[in-house]
């Protein structure tokens, strides 16, 4: 009888393994490591790279008293742009940057910055001031792009803290004379400038502008400044640049 009892018990453990293995698959589903092991490219969540600048002050809104010389007058950057990309479509990040502008101020009659002493052709005066800057921004991705930059559109706000030099220069080849002075940290310059940002780019190529919307003199109400330097302010240098920024990856 137990002989029996368990051939019985081995035949329904057979029929009951069969009837598992013939039951149809409702869900097979694949797992994988959702932790990305690369979450840095050029597309991916996570990217930094250098990038240069060179842009062309341009004399919108100029005053005729402290004219610049169009295409002598420029900005230079060297810089580290951060990019956290949220969606397909949309990125934040800053960049952080050594910048020159170089204001080359025109000649003329009515120049009254630094000074009126040098509206000869000979003189050359320019106003530069070297800062470390700091540009949070909103990128808005263009497109399909797969692990590239592609195309973009960013908008931004720029912090400048800044060292100005006024540099003054005569030299006449005729007479031999020659003349320059340079002034550092002028107290009428002021260090910290704020403005806003804007490009629109392809990979590593784009066009931007930046409008500087804070002043770059001081208005003085001190009489011992106005005495000193003629004038309670000094008129505004054009606020406009426009330039190209090249990225190096």
């Amino acid at each position: 009888m137990k002989k029996y009892t368990y051939i019985f018990n081995l035949l329904i453990i057979m029929m009951i393994s069969l009837g598992i293995s013939a039951q149809e698959t409702i869900l097979d589903e694949n797992t994988y490591d959702y932790k990305d092991p690369n979450l840095f490219g050029q597309n991916r969540p996570f990217y930094l790279h250098y990038y240069l600048g060179y842009g062309l002050i341009t004399p919108y809104q100029q005053d005729i008293r402290n004219e610049i010389i169009f295409g002598k007058s420029f900005e230079f950057e060297l810089g580290l742009r951060f990019k956290y990309r949220f969606t397909n479509w949309l990125s934040i990040g800053t960049s952080m940057s050594y910048d020159i502008m170089n204001y080359r101020i025109n000649q003329n009659a009515e120049n009254i910055f630094p000074n009126n002493n040098y509206y000869i052709d000979e003189a050359k005066e320019k106003f530069i001031s070297q800062s470390f800057s700091l540009l949070p921004y909103l990128r808005i991705n263009i497109g399909r792009r797969g692990n590239k930059i592609g195309k973009y559109m960013d908008i931004g706000y720029f912090f400048n803290w800044s060292g100005n030099r006024v540099i003054e220069k005569y030299e006449d080849e005729k007479s031999e004379l020659h003349y320059k002075s340079v002034y550092i940290n002028p107290t009428y310059a002021i260090k910290n400038n704020q403005g806003i940002f804007a490009s629109i780019g392809n990979q590593r190529y784009s066009i931007y502008a930046k409008y500087r919307i804070t002043n770059l003199f001081y208005n003085f109400t001190d009489q011992n400044y106005i005495d000193a330097y003629g004038v309670n302010k000094f008129p505004e240098l054009p606020r406009l640049t426009i330039g190209i920024q090249i990225g190096l990856f």
